[in-house]
C-alpha cells in the first residue's frame, strides 16, 4: 500500500489530532536559516511557496501553522505582519493559531505581528508570552483574546474536546518493526542494474562488503525529527565542536545490520567486510571477490545544508577504486538526497536506500538486495555532472 498526500489528508481529518503545517513560509535553506532574508514580491510569493501552503491547508485543515526562522523582506517569519496578519489571517481567512518554531521569536512585538503561541521559548532570547505579555495587557488585550479564540477553535475543529488524550497502550514492537521494514523496502529505488546483476543469487561464493558501517547498522538523518529504535543507536559518531548544539550533532546508526541480513540470506557465501578507511585494503578484497558491495553514506541534519553533492570522506574515490577492481560492484547509497555519481558508469548496480530506518538493514528473513526491485519514481533529479546543477554565484 502506498499513500500520497491526497490519500493521507482525509485520514488525519477523520482523526482527533491537531494538525500543524510548517514552516511558513519561504523556508528554502537550512544554513543560516535565522539570518537569510528572502527578497520576493507579493505576487511571486503567492504564486510559489504560498500557493503550496494554501492548497495543503484547504485539503488538510490544520489547527495550527508553524512559522519559520528565516526573514521575508526584512522581517522574521514569526514576526511578519504581511505574512501572518495580512496573507494568512486576512486574505485566506485562517481561523487557527500561529505557533513559533523553537527559538524563532525575536521579541514581544511578534504578538502584534500575528504570532499566537510562543513554542520552545527556552531557545528564544526571552519568554515573551508570559509575564511580559501579561504586563503589557492594556496594549495587547484584544490580541490576547484573539490568541485564545484561535487556540480554542483548533481544539474544537480538530475534535480534541470529544476525544481527549488517554494513556497509551502497549507498544506493539514486532508489528511496528515489520511496518518499518515494509516502508523501507517500498522506499528503495534501483538506479542502475547492468547485466541483470540484481537480484543477487546464492551462487556468489565470496562477497566483499565495504564501508558505511554495514557491519553495524544503517545511517539515520539528524535533527529534531530523529527517532531512535529500541536500545538506542548501534553507534553514534560525533561531529565534534564546542558550540551549543555540538553535543547533539551525531551520526547515528540504527540497529539493523545489512551484513547480518545478507549472511542470513546466503549462509554459504564467504563475506569479507572492510570499513573503507583504506582504499588499498578495500581494493584488495574487491579483487578477490565475486561481488563487491560498497555502502556509501551522507549524513544530513537540521540546521545546515550540504556544501555540494559529493559523497564526504573520500567515498567517491573509494567507490571508483573498488569498481575498477571488480566489475560486479554494487553501490548502496544511504543519503538524504541526490548525490553526484562520477563512478556510475563503472558500477554494475546502484541502489538508493535513503535513510531506511530502524529495520532498513533487513530482518532475518529479508534483505532488499536479494529481491528484485522494480524501478520507482524518484522525488527529485540525480544529475550526471556538476554542470547540470543549477546554481547561483558565490
Amino acid at each position: 500500500m502506498r499513500l500520497s498526500g491526497p490519500d493521507i489528508f482525509p485520514v488525519f481529518r477523520a482523526s482527533a489530532y491537531r494538525r500543524c503545517i510548517k514552516h511558513f513560509a519561504l523556508n528554502g535553506q537550512e544554513t543560516a536559516r535565522k539570518f537569510v532574508d528572502v527578497k520576493i514580491s507579493d505576487a511571486a510569493a503567492r504564486e510559489s511557496d504560498l500557493l503550496a501552503f494554501r492548497i495543503g491547508m484547504e485539503i488538510g485543515r490544520p489547527g495550527s501553522v508553524m512559522c519559520s526562522y528565516n526573514r521575508i523582506n526584512g522581517r522574521q517569519g514569526c514576526a511578519s505582519d504581511w505574512l501572518l496578519n495580512q496573507v494568512l489571517k486576512r486574505d485566506w481567512g485562517y481561523q487557527g493559531f500561529v505557533m513559533s518554531d523553537w527559538g524563532a521569536v525575536p521579541s514581544l512585538d511578534a504578538a502584534l505581528k500575528g504570532l499566537d503561541q510562543q513554542s520552545g521559548e527556552t531557545l528564544d532570547p526571552a519568554v515573551f508570552f508570559g509575564d511580559r505579555l501579561a504586563a503589557a495587557a492594556q496594549t495587547y488585550a484584544r490580541r490576547v483574546d484573539d490568541m485564545n479564540r484561535r487556540i480554542l477553535w483548533a481544539i474544537y475543529d480538530n475534535g480534541l474536546d470529544r476525544s481527549p488524550a488517554v494513556p497509551a497502550g502497549k507498544v506493539e514492537e514486532a508489528a511496528s518493526a515489520a511496518l518499518a521494514e515494509t516502508v523501507a523496502t517500498q522506499g528503495i529505488v534501483l538506479l542502475r542494474n547492468e547485466r541483470g546483476v540484481l537480484p543477487l543469487t546464492t551462487e556468489a561464493k565470496r562477497i566483499a562488503v565495504i564501508g558505511g558501517y554495514a557491519d553495524t547498522g544503517v545511517l539515520s538523518g539528524g535533527g529534531s525529527s530523529q527517532v531512535h529504535g529500541t536500545g538506542g543507536p548501534a553507534v553514534a559518531v560525533p561531529i565534534g565542536g564546542t558550540k551549543l548544539y555540538s553535543p547533539a550533532l551525531l551520526q547515528a546508526f540504527h540497529r539493523s545490520v545489512p551484513l547480518a541480513a545478507m549472511q542470513a540470506q546466503a549462509p554459504k557465501a564467504d563475506f569479507r567486510f572492510r570499513d573503507g578507511r583504506y582504499i588499498s585494503e578495500a581494493v584488495a578484497q574487491a579483487r578477490q571477490a565475486d561481488v563487491a558491495i560498497v555502502f556509501a553514506t551522507q549524513w544530513t541534519t537540521e540546521g545546515f545544508d550540504q556544501p555540494d553533492l559529493s559523497l564526504p570522506g573520500g567515498q567517491d574515490a573509494l567507490i571508483a577504486a573498488v569498481a575498477a577492481a571488480n566489475p560486479n560492484t554494487i553501490v548502496v547509497l544511504e543519503t538524504g538526497g541526490p548525490v553526484m555519481m562520477p563512478w556510475l558508469d563503472q558500477t554494475a548496480a546502484v541502489i538508493q536506500a535513503w535513510y531506511p530506518g530502524v529495520r532498513g538493514g533487513g530482518g532475518d528473513r529479508f534483505h532488499p538486495f536479494w529481491h528484485e526491485q522494480s524501478l520507482r519514481s524518484v522525488a527529485g533529479n540525480f544529475p550526471g555532472r556538476h554542470s547540470a546543477v543549477a546554481s547561483q554565484g558565490g
